[in-house]
């Protein structure tokens, strides 16, 4: 480094993966239909951990308020995902050149219970799936594992909220779905 110069490289942690002092209050999974992945978790095995992700949905609005605010057509963005490289990666960027659409891709959120261990409180289930973009980056500067960017398109989406009690005992279930080309659930 230059006179003044800091480090702001900082290595990247999984959500999946907690630290040996602190266990993560939220870790994340992937799974692409026929894709394995490196995922040490007992419940995910053959998945990929996730890094981060994010999914936006729009409804434009008019200028009129009230019921005479007039409906248009909800946007339903590429979800997009961040996660370290890993045994699927090569899979996941050549379905981008060559248009692959997967069946089903699933997502998996969790979180930590004293007595059950990881549980499940928030899925995605994709349908018709086609990976949009991909994105690689990494640096050899840096102790952390290269990172990959990449966008889903999809036909269907169900996304499953599962309550829990403190004891991560299930208490039932409120999901939605959407068909994005039909515009209906």
């Amino acid at each position: 480094m230059h006179g003044g110069e800091t480090n702001r490289q900082a290595k990247i942690t999984p959500l999946s993966e907690p630290s040996e002092t602190q266990e993560s209050p939220m870790a994340a999974y992937i799974k692409f239909d026929g894709v394995d992945g490196e995922s040490k978790d007992k419940d995910h095995k053959a998945w990929s951990d996730l890094l981060s992700f994010g999914q936006a949905v729009h409804q434009p609005g008019g200028s009129s308020t009230g019921a005479s605010r007039r409906r248009g057509d909800v946007i339903m963005e590429d979800l997009t995902c961040t996660k370290e490289l890993d045994k699927a990666s090569p899979k996941i960027a050549e379905s981008v050149c060559k248009g692959k659409v997967y069946p089903k891709v699933e997502i998996d959120l969790t979180a930590s219970y004293n007595d059950s261990g990881r549980v499940t409180y928030y899925k995605y289930t994709l349908t018709n799936v086609l990976v949009t973009s991909y994105n690689v980056s990494g640096s050899g500067q840096s102790e952390s594992v290269p990172v990959e960017d990449f966008s889903l398109n999809f036909e269907e989406i169900k996304v499953t909220y599962t309550e829990n009690d403190s004891k991560g005992k299930k208490k039932g279930n409120v999901e939605y779905s959407w068909k994005v080309e039909e515009g209906e659930s």
